[in-house]
């Protein structure tokens, strides 16, 4: 008997989850994506896709940002900050923390142009439905009789 205790013998291992951070920094991503696509889409979808980016970054080559460019960035820029704080990295130099920046702000420009995209996308897809239907009503012949 013995020998089976020693076997099996009860060694309670602390079970860590490496996801946890991870999916922490994803949803707070997608939180973001969301709530950015939800308050602009009408705007974001009638702007070309380049729009977004210097909303993201917070400025652009020339001129200034317009309204809904500067009201993106005022949501990005605290949400950025918090992830890289949330990561609790130690020392980061200046070079590092702009790099993961960078990383996080091409994943939300991707994000949000993907979502304009496919509504865009829909948008299309439901006027030529429509419009193909109503073509197909309109060339279509009764057949048969009652």
């Amino acid at each position: 008997m013995d020998f089976f205790k020693k076997l099996f013998k009860e060694n309670p291992q602390p079970v860590h989850d490496i996801t946890h951070m991870g999916r922490t920094v994803a949803n707070k991503i997608d939180n973001l994506v969301m709530d950015i696509f939800n308050a602009h889409q009408g705007r974001l979808c009638f702007e070309p896709s380049g729009f977004i980016v210097p909303a993201v970054w917070g400025g652009q080559e020339r001129g200034e940002l317009s309204p809904v460019q500067l009201e993106i960035y005022q949501k990005v820029a605290p949400a950025i900050d918090e992830i890289i704080e949330n990561l609790k990295l130690k020392k980061l130099d200046d070079n590092q923390e702009y790099a993961i920046g960078l990383m996080l702000r091409w994943i939300l420009i991707s994000k949000i142009t993907h979502m304009v995209e496919l509504r865009k996308k829909r948008r299309i897809d439901n006027l030529s439905s429509t419009t193909e239907s109503t073509y197909h009503l309109d060339s279509m012949d009764p057949m048969g009789t009652c």
